[in-house]
């Protein structure tokens, strides 16, 4: 039988006597016992993931609702039971609908405390240090004493009576009493009654360092719990007893009950009880003896000590703590200081996930069990939360629950064993274990965003590398291309426009040397020899620049591309234009696309030994497509041992990457460079049943 108790902070004395209880009683009966710390534990989500049966498999749950009740997210038996499951629950100090519940019978005992003022020691003033609003034992604690001060009023026996307002802490305390004296009451305070125990402390100390006219010289003071610090005041408490431990045992009882299937009371009352020290004014004789005092005071002194001794290590742990750079540097700290401490059961887990859920898998980070280091098991990467628990808990003694929380994102979650009085430093602790958790992750995702960011650096590195070659052999090819365009243009010329033009020029001179006038006929043959000598010039100058790009348009001038083409190869040259919106070309882009299609079909009269070939220019949804097919022998790349190969894994597709294709016999190099001047998408693939396509993607401005 495996029990769960949710405390609200476990660092003062009324939730570590109900847990003490519940230990006697879970040890005497074979009971597992784990505390779950609710504090800063508001997070819907992160609750729900918590709830989870199989987290620690829980039988049932314990919820000393006197301390969370006002805090938790769920404050109903149905989104209590929503939450956590269809088990059974125990509610410690406040009814819960449907659920049985332990209270405490106190009117009686505030009755008792409040007589004993007024009647035994005639106080007049009295204060009373109000708890939170939404508590319910302080609704019930104020309503009492406001009823009794209210009776005694209209009797005369009192004269005035104030209420001000803590959260059942010391500080909280001296905080409202400094704020009750900016206020400037008329009166003066000659008694205060606290609505527990912390609060009673804290406003002792506040009179002692404070002399004013707002309380009286020997006011007296009351608190309500009598935790064991209450004993040990000067003057000693006058309190009203809570039976703390009693209702954590009864609780346990009542779980069991309900585990084996009886029926139990929803309802079940323990009794406080009134206790008279010094505090409250009552005589010397009243004072504990001399030997008691220097007990007492021993007592006080040894606890100072070991607070302090306590702190100093804390404060060391966390030190040592901030200067780990690994995992394994952490756990030689904790385990070092775990044994300063006396802590011997102790453990760390990560959860699998940090995004605000729990996950049900954990990474055991550190494993210390009964007093040793155990490896196996946080070695172990990843295990269900469940199956550790099996492994790791002994029972022996309750263990306490304590999450790493970052704001309300849970990392992880530590569980240990330790004295009623380290709790609170355990709360220090897991502070500190979680900064170093957060921060050796965040170290460990820098140097693996170093390592990813180098990586990339090399790589990028390597591609510039391998682009600026493959740049500067295109530019290479590309000038080689150019200067044999230049030579075959200026032998062109030579061969051809020069040859006839001095033929031209030879025939005119015979013709001048002639006395008789030229016939018809030699006027016509002059005339075609000159006409098909301009002709020839206005082809040389359109393959050397297409000027009706800019003047007649791209779809004239690629028509009368195609024309010549089909003209001067014989080879066939279908021509299609399927543009009919308003898509804008730019100077650049009108002459790079020309280029690309005159050297595709110039790859086809030199390499494709085609009969037919197809240029068509298209729209498509975010581009103009540019294909250019031929029905010829198609293409084949060459590896380095001569074997037939291709640059993508596709073997009906090859993007031309590098310069070196040139080499093997695809001159493609030079329409891959003005593609790229154009930021345009151009690639080769095998035209089927034969043949090549070449295609290009533009992209218009």
């Amino acid at each position: 039988m495996r029990i769960g108790l949710i405390v609200d902070i476990l660092n003062e004395e009324y939730q570590t006597s109900v847990l003490r209880g519940m230990n006697s009683y879970a040890v005497e009966n074979g009971i597992e016992l784990i505390c779950f710390q609710y504090e800063n534990f508001l997070n819907k989500e992160l609750s729900k993931s918590l709830a989870k049966k199989d987290f620690f498999a829980l039988d049932g749950i314990v919820i000393l609702t006197s301390v969370v009740q006002d805090r938790m997210i769920v404050d109903s038996l149905k989104e209590i039971r929503e939450t956590w499951g269809d088990i059974p629950f125990v509610s410690v100090g406040q009814e819960l609908e449907d659920v049985p519940s332990i209270v405490t019978e106190s009117n009686k005992s505030m009755d008792a405390l409040l007589y004993h003022l007024v009647e035994e020691h005639s106080y007049k003033n009295i204060l009373f240090v109000s708890g939170r609003k939404t508590h319910q034992d302080n609704i019930v604690r104020e309503q009492d004493f406001i009823r009794v001060m209210d009776a005694y009023k209209s009797e005369n026996k009192i004269f005035e009576y104030r209420i001000v307002r803590g959260d059942y802490t010391e500080e909280s305390a001296v905080q409202a009493l400094a704020q009750y004296e900016k206020e400037k009451n008329d009166f003066q305070i000659d008694a205060i009654v606290c609505a527990n125990d912390n609060m009673a402390i804290g406003t002792n100390k506040y009179l002692k360092m404070n002399t004013t006219n707002t309380f009286s010289k020997n006011c007296a003071i009351t608190g309500f719990d009598d935790i064991p610090q209450a004993k040990l005041e000067y003057p000693a408490l006058t309190t009203v007893r809570q039976p703390m431990e009693e209702m954590g045992m009864k609780a346990l009882k009542i779980m069991t009950e309900l585990l084996a299937g009886k029926k139990v009371d929803n309802i079940h009352t323990v009794q406080s009880s009134f206790v008279i020290r010094n505090s409250c004014g009552c005589p010397k004789e009243n004072e504990t003896s001399i030997d008691e005092l220097q007990k007492k005071n021993q007592k006080i002194q040894y606890q100072y000590l070991y607070s302090e001794k306590l702190l100093r290590m804390i404060s060391r742990m966390g030190q040592e703590l901030n200067s780990v750079f690994s995992i394994q540097e952490m756990r030689t700290y904790i385990d070092r200081n775990l044994d300063l401490i006396g802590i011997k059961n102790f453990c760390l887990l990560s959860f699998s996930e940090n995004n605000g859920n729990l996950s049900e898998f954990i990474y055991p980070l550190f494993v210390k069990k009964n007093g040793k280091m155990d490896k196996t098991l946080y070695s172990v990467p990843k295990t269900l939360m469940s199956d550790f628990c099996d492994s790791f808990f002994d029972w022996k003694e309750s263990y306490v629950s304590k999450f790493l929380l970052l704001g309300q994102d849970a990392i992880g979650i530590m569980i240990y064993q330790a004295e009623d009085s380290l709790h609170p430093y355990m709360c220090s602790i897991s502070v500190d274990i979680a900064q170093t958790i957060l921060r050796l992750k965040n170290r460990e995702e820098e140097f693996k965003y170093a390592e990813t960011l180098e990586k990339e650096v090399q790589a990028r590195t390597k591609e510039l590398l391998e682009s600026n070659n493959r740049r500067m052999e295109v530019e290479a090819q590309v000038l080689k291309i150019s200067e044999a365009e230049r030579q075959r243009f200026s032998t062109d010329l030579h061969d051809d426009i020069c040859q006839r033009l001095a033929g031209i020029s030879m025939l005119c001179r015979s013709y001048s040397n002639r006395e008789a006038p030229l016939e018809k006929d030699e006027m016509v043959e002059l005339a075609s020899l000159i006409s098909d000598t301009l002709q020839r010039t206005r082809q040389y100058a359109h393959n050397s620049y297409p000027v009706e790009l800019e003047s007649l348009g791209m779809n004239h001038s690629l028509n009368n591309l195609c024309a010549s083409f089909g003209n001067q190869s014989g080879i066939k040259c279908v021509y299609e234009w399927n543009i009919f919106s308003d898509i804008h070309f730019d100077s650049l882009q009108k002459l790079n696309i020309f280029r690309i299609i005159q050297e595709a079909l110039h790859n086809v009269l030199k390499h494709a030994n085609a009969t037919e070939v197809y240029v068509k220019v298209e729209e498509e949804k975010d581009c103009v497509l540019v294909t250019v097919k031929d029905n010829g022998v198609g293409f084949s790349i060459k590896s380095e041992k001569n074997q037939e190969t291709s640059v993508k894994t596709n073997p009906d597709e090859i993007e031309i990457l590098s310069a070196k294709d040139v080499a093997k016999g695809i001159g493609l190099n030079s329409m891959q460079y003005r593609a790229d001047q154009i930021n345009a998408s151009f690639k080769i693939k095998k035209n089927k049943p034969c043949g090549t396509c070449v295609e290009l993607k533009v992209f218009p401005h």
